[in-house]
């Protein structure tokens, strides 16, 4: 069986990535899993002054928003035949938790969106598929 994983965002950008995972899936009859990295609150700047319990609440608040949002996306793929599971994961790199659940989960594709960081952010970091690209064991295709 083939197993694809497909990483999303809440963008716009990754309805496109769920609509050419979803064709990809179903040509290839792969197994897909639609996986969303979160990275805590905590560890993005400007949120030093702002108490835990807020902070806690927060990353409770955003992951029921995905947890929602990768159910409703799954949907899509299971309308056309195809196997789904959902996953969230948290991280403080999310090229590397991508990479490292791909191993860990024996996928043979990684599929994903060419954005998500955008100016002066890109420069700095680069970008999380072009991060995956360069080091991903699995064949990646990047959805421009």
């Amino acid at each position: 069986m083939i197993k694809m994983l497909v990483t999303v965002d809440e963008s716009e950008h990754s309805r496109k990535v769920i609509d050419e995972a979803i064709q990809l899936a179903s040509c290839l009859g792969a197994e897909v899993t639609l996986l969303t990295v979160m990275e805590d609150v905590v560890r993005l700047g400007g949120v030093s002054e702002v108490p835990m319990g807020d902070i806690q609440r927060l990353n409770e608040s955003r992951k029921n928003s995905l947890e929602q949002y990768l159910k409703k996306e799954a949907e899509k793929f299971k309308e056309k035949g195809t196997d789904v599971k959902v996953k969230l994961a948290t991280g403080t790199h999310p090229g590397q938790t991508i990479c490292d659940i791909a191993k860990e989960e024996d996928h043979s594709y990684i599929v994903l969106g060419s954005r998500g960081i955008s100016g002066i952010a890109r420069i700095f970091l680069g970008s999380v598929s072009n991060w995956v690209a360069q080091n991903a064991e699995q064949n990646v295709v990047i959805i421009k």
